[in-house]
């Protein structure tokens, strides 16, 4: 056991229903940490899930949403929290130009909503102050460190890290000014900070699942394909579900989650064949998704996603033995290929969804299924991955 204390920082972990990666994580940390002081940035519903007995869960910093934008406002311009810091960088930055400004001023007012929080924080010299993401709260980071001199690192996903999916960051300089390491959770975005920041203390830290049940053998007429995301743009569901009617064969798309997008994908099912079938599951939490897919059969797993950082969704399906296809787009074709499947063009399109479906069911399904076993092996295995994240941050 080391003696030291970590500050985690979190969008909504250990609340509401996000972030179950964290979970598996949390494990590692609690082993090898003395104390862990848990800040989330807001919760949705207030209710939280069990944590490991050395955690301390502090109240969310923010009242609301950060996306509840008028609440934001209020909260962060009656804050005391500095100001003049902004003005450098929004000159620096060249934050006021119009694709620029609402991303500066959401960033700013989330720090100065969420600065008494940040001052309750137990700081010295020998603690660490970890950001689960590489936005958002991790601008409190370089506070930390002029306050008590703490060691900080940030881990670095999909949207946090690639400016190209938000069109514009702000205060990246200032963050890895503070940084003592970074860490990408791909190859992808390792080369992304190195070349586009200079920054090179990082190291990459993979994620990972536990092992699971091998998927059960099929049982069914139908082919069936599993997706699990949030039902939002960014996921694009609508490709999947019109994909459906290109395929000549049986098939049952079930989808997990749920989210603004889900009616309109719905719609989009309602007029189907007679022989494709649509199973809407809805919100499931982390266990019942590993479980589903230990009692259920799936022949395929599909992520059409327009940005990924490495999607967990696609580690849990391998550990579970499913082949999967999926758009390459961030860190994902590290762990996808044809021996698990088969990545398509992030630009795609339902015909070419429909065509990858068809070839992965024409070849031998079972091959797939051992190298998806395999892969999650040698890849996401959670123990062995965290296991080393955690000698990376101790060494910090």
């Amino acid at each position: 056991m080391n003696n030291r204390h970590l500050i985690l920082l979190t969008t909504t972990w250990p609340f509401d229903y996000g972030e179950t990666f964290i979970d598996e994580e949390a494990k590692y940390l609690s082993e090898s940490f003395s104390e862990v002081d848990v800040f989330p940035l807001f919760s949705l519903s207030g209710k939280m899930r069990t944590t490991p007995n050395k955690f301390t869960i502090h109240k969310p910093a923010l009242r609301h949403d950060s996306k509840c934008k008028w609440n934001l406002l209020i909260e962060g311009v009656l804050s005391t929290a500095p100001l003049f810091f902004a003005i450098k960088y929004f000159f620096k930055e060249r934050a006021y130009k119009p694709s620029r400004i609402w991303n500066f001023f959401t960033a700013l007012l989330i720090f100065r909503a969420s600065y008494p929080t940040l001052r309750k924080f137990k700081t010295t010299k020998n603690n660490l102050a970890y950001s689960y993401w590489g936005d958002k709260w991790a601008l409190s980071l370089p506070f930390l460190k002029t306050v008590s001199g703490c060691k900080c690192v940030a881990r670095f996903h999909g949207s946090d890290l690639y400016e190209e999916v938000k069109g514009y960051i702000p205060f990246r300089k200032m963050l890895f000014d503070s940084l003592d390491s970074a860490f990408p959770i791909s190859n992808v975005g390792a080369e992304y900070i190195t070349s586009r920041y200079g920054f090179k203390k990082l190291n990459i830290a993979r994620l990972g699942v536990s092992e699971a049940i091998e998927n059960p053998p099929a049982n069914n007429k139908y082919f069936k394909i599993v997706s699990c995301s949030n039902a939002v743009p960014i996921k694009r569901l609508d490709i999947i579900a019109k994909s459906l009617p290109l395929l000549d064969f049986p098939v049952q798309w079930t989808h997990i989650g749920d989210g603004p997008s889900l009616s309109s994908i719905k719609d989009l099912t309602k007029n189907n064949p007679p022989h494709i079938s649509v199973n809407f599951k809805g919100r499931l939490s982390n266990s019942d998704v590993r479980k589903l897919y230990t009692t259920e059969h799936f022949d395929l797993f599909v992520n059409v996603s327009e940005s990924e950082g490495v999607p967990v969704s696609i580690m849990e399906v391998l550990a579970s033995g499913i082949p999967v296809i999926a758009t390459n787009v961030g860190g994902t074709a590290e762990i996808v290929d044809k021996s698990v499947g088969t990545l398509i063009k992030k630009d795609t399109t339902p015909e070419i969804l429909a065509e990858a479906v068809k070839e992965i069911r024409s070849n031998e399904l079972d091959i797939y299924r051992i190298n998806a076993k395999e892969r999650w092996a040698s890849m996401c295995n959670a123990e062995t991955n965290y296991k080393a994240f955690v000698k990376l941050l101790l060494s910090v």
